[in-house]
């Protein structure tokens, strides 16, 4: 069990801080992020597209890289994988295994929703959008998505809140609280306020900073389960 909690941590700090698909995440090996520090990227080749995309490491990456490697780093070998199963000799995590520890980490924290394996990557995006202010189009390239009504979808944009633009004054003012406006400097970290209308896909409370996508609680959760989740 060595490093089980660490390696989830891992596993959900690339996830929300990165937006790759959790299937090219469980195909990285360690020695491929072993030696990675903050403003390197790792090219990876998504299965699914074919294309080229990066694993751009932030300060949250770097860190829980760090700890996991430190937890790891007497009995793993450079070729293993990153986020090797218990089962079998040296394979990864299955895309549904890491589908049924996500719905227990949310389980644990009393989260009702549809969570699964694009949990992360939707999470990513929501908090990107919301919080941020990113553009469809923008989010729609970080993703490799080849139309942005796709990314429209993932993200869970409603016929409501296209509605709801209408509302918006001349003058530029919104009606709704400005906490939900883009902020002007990313270095900023606080709390995410996701509207209750929200599709339950999504991680709420996340504390979004170039730094710190977690919340204390949620990462405690991740830690609390990655000893007891089967994968």
């Amino acid at each position: 069990l060595q490093g089980r909690k660490s390696r989830d941590l891992l596993l959900f700090t690339i996830g929300v801080n990165s937006g790759l698909r959790s299937g090219d995440i469980l195909a990285i090996k360690l020695n491929q992020v072993r030696h990675l520090k903050p403003g390197d990227r790792l090219v990876i080749k998504e299965r699914k597209t074919g294309k080229q995309n990066i694993l751009m490491v932030n300060k949250a990456i770097y860190k829980a890289i760090r700890d996991y490697v430190k937890d790891v780093q007497s009995t793993s070998l450079e070729e293993e994988f990153l986020f090797k199963s218990r089962k079998g000799k040296n394979q990864p995590i299955k895309v549904e295994s890491l589908n049924r520890m996500i719905k227990e980490w949310c389980r644990s924290i009393n989260l009702d929703g549809n969570f699964g394996a694009h949990t992360l990557r939707k999470t990513f995006g929501y908090i990107q959008r919301k919080y941020y202010g990113v553009g469809v189009e923008v989010l729609a390239k970080r993703f490799n998505h080849s139309n942005p009504s796709t990314t429209m979808k993932y993200l869970g944009i409603s016929d409501q809140e296209v509605d709801a633009i209408l509302m918006h004054d001349n003058d530029g003012a919104p009606d709704s609280d400005i906490r939900d406006g883009p902020k002007t400097s990313l270095m900023i970290p606080q709390k995410v306020v996701l509207s209750k209308t929200a599709p339950r896909e999504f991680i709420p409370g996340c504390a979004q900073g170039r730094s710190d996508m977690l919340s204390e609680d949620f990462e405690q959760t991740v830690e609390s389960c990655g000893m007891a989740v089967s994968a």
